[in-house]
């Protein structure tokens, strides 16, 4: 497979995830390896158009290549904003009513617990006398 086959086949992944994060208000099952992969593939798609950008500025592949990794970072931005937002909602009712979060990642249910907590604290901070 070429490497723009590849890239090709990781946008096409980043986009359907970000439909399936945007259609629902739920966090949708992504693979264990999500965010590394996406960290390996954004370095490779900058360090091609670094390559060939340093050897042909004007050139058309570096226009390609320009293109891509572009699209690629703001998929993936999309991705990362939506599934925050989803995690800081999900966060809040859990410190409010106990209701436990679905198809987060390990380093997502780190953040989560984060947030409850803090939340948590708040809440007992800013209404001390609210859960007597």
């Amino acid at each position: 497979m070429s490497d723009s086959s590849q890239r090709q086949d990781f946008l096409s992944q980043l986009l359907e995830v970000r439909r399936a994060e945007k259609s629902t208000d739920r966090m949708t099952e992504i693979p264990l390896d999500f965010w590394l992969n996406v960290q390996k593939l954004l370095s490779v798609a900058y360090s091609d158009l670094m390559e060939e950008t340093s050897h042909s500025p004007l050139s058309r592949k570096g226009d390609e290549l320009r293109l891509h990794y572009q699209r690629m970072k703001n998929t993936t931005m999309d991705i990362l904003d939506w599934r925050l937002e989803k995690i800081a909602r999900q966060a809040a009712g859990f410190a409010n009513i106990g209701s436990p979060p679905l198809n987060l990642l390990p380093d997502e249910m780190l953040l989560f617990d984060k947030l409850v907590k803090t939340l948590q604290e708040f809440r007992a901070f800013a209404s001390p006398h609210s859960t007597t």
